[in-house]
C-alpha cells in the first residue's frame, strides 16, 4: 500500500533527525504491516492526528529524544498473552495492584448462581465478546441481580442476544460481576508505544466516553500533581467535585 511506501521511505531516509509515523485518524487503530516496517526501523508509529501531536509536543517538553541507531537489529520485547475475557482482564490488573472488582466468566446457569453467592448479591452479569464494545446498546448488561432467580433469567437472556450477535470465532461469554459503590466513573488508560513512550489517557468514563468525547493525553509516567491537572482539562474534574447537588468523590 502507499502508507507502507511511506513508511520504507522514512526507514530508508538518511537522516540523523528523529523521525514519527502517524495515522491521521485513530478510529481505526494502526495498519500491521506498517508497523512491521517502522519497528524494523525503530520508528514510533502513532494513531490519531491530535494524540499523535500532543504526544510529540510533550516529548519535547520533557526531554531530548533519544538517539537512535538504526544501523542495529530492533529489540525484541518480551509480551504477556492478552486477557481473553473481562473476568482474565480483570485478573490481569489486579496483580498489577490495581483494586479491581470480583469477577467470574461463566458457562452454565447453575455456575453463574454459585458465582453470585461467592461474589454476594446484588451482583452484575455481562455479556462480552471483542467484537462487541458497547454492550448496554445491546441489552448485553444486567445490573442490580437479586437471587438465583434473577441470576438464571439474566444468564438465559445474555445466552440468546450473544447467539444473535456471535461470530464463529468469537461466540462471546457470560460473567458475573460485584455490584460497585456508587460513584463517579472514568476511563483510564494506558498505551505502550515502541520506541516512543507511554501514552496516559483520562476522562470521563461509561457511557460518558462517546456522549462527551473528552479525553486527556501526556506522555508518561505521570505524577500526582499532573495527574489531577489532566482531570480538570475534562469534565472528570468537576464532576470529582460533585456537580448538580451530588457529593464530591476521592
Amino acid at each position: 500500500s502507499y502508507a507502507c511506501v511511506m513508511a520504507q521511505a522514512c526507514v530508508d531516509a538518511k537522516t540523523d533527525k528523529r523521525i514519527v509515523f502517524l495515522n491521521n485518524t485513530a478510529g481505526s487503530g494502526v495498519n500491521a504491516d506498517v508497523r512491521k516496517i517502522t519497528d524494523a526501523g525503530h520508528i514510533a508509529y502513532l494513531s490519531g492526528m491530535r494524540p499523535a501531536l500532543a504526544a510529540i509536543s510533550h516529548a519535547v517538553k520533557l526531554k531530548p529524544p533519544p538517539v537512535v541507531d538504526r544501523t542495529q537489529p530492533p529489540v525484541q520485547y518480551a509480551t504477556a498473552p492478552l486477557p481473553t475475557d473481562e473476568a482474565a482482564g480483570f485478573r490481569l490488573l489486579s496483580d498489577a495492584g490495581v483494586p479491581m472488582i470480583g469477577a467470574e466468566t461463566v458457562g452454565s446457569r447453575d455456575a453463574a448462581v454459585r458465582a453470585a453467592q461467592r461474589l454476594g448479591y446484588p451482583v452484575v452479569m455481562k455479556g462480552v465478546a471483542a467484537h462487541l464494545p458497547h454492550k448496554s446498546d445491546l441489552g448485553l448488561v444486567k445490573l442490580g441481580l437479586n437471587g438465583a432467580g434473577e441470576v438464571v433469567a439474566a444468564f438465559d437472556a445474555l445466552t440468546a442476544t450473544l447467539a444473535k450477535h456471535a461470530r464463529p470465532d468469537a461466540p462471546g461469554k457470560i460473567v458475573v460481576q460485584a455490584t460497585a459503590e456508587a460513584g463517579i466513573e472514568l476511563i483510564v488508560g494506558v498505551r505502550n508505544q515502541k520506541g516512543f513512550g507511554s501514552f496516559v489517557i483520562v476522562g470521563p468514563g461509561g457511557v460518558l466516553v462517546e456522549l462527551a468525547n473528552q479525553a486527556s493525553v501526556r506522555l508518561g509516567p505521570v505524577p500526582p500533581h499532573e495527574a489531577r491537572a489532566m482531570l480538570d482539562e475534562t469534565a472528570a474534574g468537576k464532576l470529582l467535585r460533585g456537580a448538580r447537588g451530588k457529593a464530591a468523590c476521592d
